[in-house]
């Protein structure tokens, strides 16, 4: 089954193989059509947004382009264009991409995962959040960390950008995790394994990277999310978004963190901050703007009605 939800038969990938033999430029002239539909983060669908459609073809330049606008219902089509490999960037102003700014869809390889057949009854979706308003934010990419040997928690204080004793009265997620005997068996790997996540005096709920505010509710001390295997390797790790409230309410945050309980390079759990936004002033506001970041790494709590100076 490929990307779309189609089931890939070994037929159509020797026809697609057999076609090239007989054709080498065979891959740059399938017929491109395509129908997707923009909406928000309410499901409703967003008229006039900018669309941009590229595509890999056998022309001159060898690659085509159009910019067109969605309809009043949000919906928009490409068809008659030929090519091998489609992609298609959706924008508005006062909106921002969910997940993907950029997706590719392929045209003639039936084996690839980003194998297309378009349908005008199922369009494809795009999703565009409408961006918050903008607050002053600390904002961190590919933040590192170990932890100790014998299962030791690590503690993170975000708003200094750093990990702290548990004795340190900033600390905005405590990171637990541990794992069973591992059994190898040439390059693969088996463990079971729990990860748990937990708040101090706050809280913590699975979240996503559209969100331009974090939830007001629904937060719980903890999560644990663990991995039992019994025959076969699975994925041995936690790799996902979420949401926290610390320190009583005075931070909200979203989170993107990996937690690896066994390293393969052997050693202490690996704990990967792959990217997060924070908000110091006690406001569930998370929209990041580069001008509003607030580049100081606090080691006590601010006040409240900071505003950093603008940016040269």
């Amino acid at each position: 089954m490929n990307g779309n939800g189609y089931f890939i038969t070994n037929k159509l990938v020797q026809e697609y193989v057999a076609s090239r033999v007989r054709d080498p430029g065979w891959d740059w002239r399938r017929p491109i059509d395509f129908w997707g539909i923009v909406v928000g983060d309410d499901d409703g669908p967003i008229g006039d947004a900018n669309v941009e459609l590229k595509w890999n073809d056998d022309s001159f330049e060898g690659t085509s382009a159009v910019s067109i606008k969605t309809d009043n219902n949000g919906k928009f089509k490409l068809q008659g264009k030929r090519g091998k490999c489609l992609t298609v960037r959706v924008w508005r102003d006062g909106y921002r991409a969910c997940r993907w700014g950029v997706i590719g869809f392929e045209y003639a390889n039936p084996s690839d995962l980003a194998y297309h057949r378009p349908d005008p009854e199922r369009p494809v979706l795009f999703r565009l959040i409408r961006k918050g308003p903008p607050e002053p934010l600390v904002k961190r990419y590919r933040m590192d960390f170990r932890m100790k040997a014998g299962s030791e928690d690590l503690h993170l204080d975000l708003l200094g950008q750093r990990a702290v004793p548990a004795s340190e009265p900033g600390v905005d997620l405590v990171v637990h995790a541990e794992h069973g005997p591992i059994r190898e068996e040439g390059r693969d790997r088996w463990y079971d394994w729990k990860v748990v996540l937990s708040v101090p005096n706050g809280g913590i709920q699975a979240g996503t990277e559209c969100p331009p505010a974090a939830p007001e509710d629904g937060y719980q001390p903890s999560l644990e999310i663990a991995g039992k295997v019994e025959a076969n390797p699975t994925p041995a790790e936690v790799y996902d978004w979420f949401f926290i409230k610390s320190r009583g309410g005075q931070h909200f945050a979203r989170i993107h963190i990996s937690v690896v309980p066994a390293p393969s390079e052997g050693g202490s759990p690996k704990v990967y901050l792959a990217e997060y936004v924070l908000n110091p002033a006690g406001s569930r506001g998370l929209e990041f703007y580069d001008e509003m970041q607030v580049e100081q790494k606090y080691y006590v709590s601010p006040d409240p009605n900071y505003v950093p100076p603008p940016r040269n």
